[in-house]
């Protein structure tokens, strides 16, 4: 199974997509937290989220099998 991990805690691939979209489709609706916060969050402001730890990733340029290992592994 493919996962997410958001603060510790890890999400199905599925359940991260789903919230992905709701948040899309409800972008004025507030939501327990964001993905990169815990307090309140819009689903606009969730959005940026997503697209800003995208990019992030992109930027990176860390290979996909290397992601979540330390440095020195990489």
């Amino acid at each position: 199974m493919r996962v997410v991990t958001l603060f510790e805690k890890r999400v199905s691939l599925g359940v991260y997509v789903r919230a992905i979209k709701t948040a899309k489709a409800n972008p004025d609706q507030e939501f327990k937290r964001g993905l990169t916060t815990w307090r309140p969050t819009t689903g606009q402001d969730i959005l940026r989220q997503f697209h800003d730890g995208m990019n992030a990733r992109i930027n990176e340029a860390i290979p996909y099998v290397s992601r979540g290992k330390p440095l020195s592994n990489v």
